[in-house]
This record gives structure tokens, sequence and C-alpha cells, in this order.
């Protein structure tokens, strides 16, 4: 199954330096959660990741390296998709999602299921 078929996965990125695609496009709009609970959540993450049993597999980072997570929460007769970037420097630090970038300039190293 394709990683983003899933509704509650992971990837990591790492900067290519070899590519430097623009990436143009737009954005279906997607019903997220609302942004105190976005907030709440992106803060959870950031302390859960940095936890040195956060991952099942071993992952061999490097300073720039982004984890992007992609969460699918059922509310009420929808289903909210709320996408949260990390960035890491010694520990993993929140940053804003930027599809984008990550499509024109980043390769991906792993990607697993949110358990």
């Amino acid at each position: 199954m394709d990683v983003e078929e899933m509704d509650n996965y992971w990837v990591l990125h790492r900067r290519d330096p070899n590519k430097n695609d623009m990436v143009i496009g737009s954005v279906n709009c997607i019903i997220g959660l609302d942004e105190n609970d976005f907030k709440n959540n992106h803060k959870m993450l950031e302390k859960r990741i940095n936890e040195s049993d956060a991952f099942d597999i071993p992952l061999a980072l490097q300073a720039g390296d982004t984890l992007h997570i992609h969460l699918t929460t059922p509310q009420a007769d929808i289903n909210a998709e709320d996408n949260y970037a990390f960035l890491y420097y010694e520990k993993w630090t929140r940053c804003d999602y930027d599809m984008w970038s990550l499509l024109g300039m980043y390769d991906v190293l792993k990607h697993g299921s949110v358990k």
C-alpha cells in the first residue's frame, strides 16, 4: 500500500542539494482540526517524537531532516486531515508544513504508519 493511502502516516525527508525543482500547483481545501486542537497536537507530537522509543525502526538522522506526519481524525460525518512538520537539529522542533518544498527539493528516506 502506498503510504499516502493510509489514514495516519509519517515520512522522513532529507534535502538533496542536487534538487532545486520549483513545484507549483493548487491545494485542495481539506477540512482540518480547529486551530487550537492543531497547535495542541503539534506540541504533543513534538514531545513524543523526541522520546527514545518514538520510532519502531532505526533512523540515521542528520541535521536538516524533515519529518511529515499526516493524521486523519473522524469528526461527525467527515474526516479531518492535518499535516504536521518537524525539523531535526539535535532534536525535533515544530515547523510549518511546506508540501511544495518537500516535493521539489527533498528525497524521501523512510516512511511508515503512525500507530
